[in-house]
């Protein structure tokens, strides 16, 4: 459940996400500043695959900080939480339209500012779906993100 959710900003980007227990104890899942591993270890668990990039290096990491999220800082926070609440085809079209997004913005189509617009823009068009089968959440990846990139495209 959401309320069981907590958001902290860790600017090293080296702890990908945690758990915290009943009694306290924490586990974290730590790595390079890097989306694959997280990634690889949510693909192959329980088995164990070999990376290709470097390990962390704890010395080289020296310290790791946390703090509350300002929200207004912050603003897709707020959207990304409300599009999980909401479920279904949402969270599908946050992600896809927060990849095109940013994809533009790389490409200098877009200003930095505009990503979370173009985000909630979307999302308040999508004709919502309540339980998206996977043909559906292909195809709503794809339709979210060509809408946005041919909204864009000169």
């Amino acid at each position: 459940p959401f309320d069981q959710i907590d958001v902290i900003i860790h600017p090293q980007s080296i702890i990908h996400s945690y758990v915290e227990f009943k009694d306290g104890n924490m586990i974290a899942q730590m790595g390079q500043t890097d989306m694959r591993l997280p990634i690889q270890y949510c693909l192959s668990y329980p088995e164990k695959w070999n990376a290709s990039w470097p390990n962390l290096s704890l010395k080289e990491a020296q310290s790791l900080t946390f703090f509350e999220p300002k929200h207004q800082q912050f603003p897709l926070l707020n959207i990304a939480i409300a599009a999980g609440k909401e479920g279904g085809s949402m969270p599908v079209v946050f992600n896809a339209a927060n990849e095109a997004a940013v994809s533009l913005f790389i490409h200098h189509k877009i200003s930095f500012l505009q990503i979370p617009e173009l985000i909630q823009e979307q999302l308040s068009q999508h004709p919502r779906q309540s339980s998206p089968n996977l043909d559906d959440i292909i195809g709503i990846d794809q339709e979210t993100k060509s809408k946005l990139y041919e909204q864009y495209r000169h």
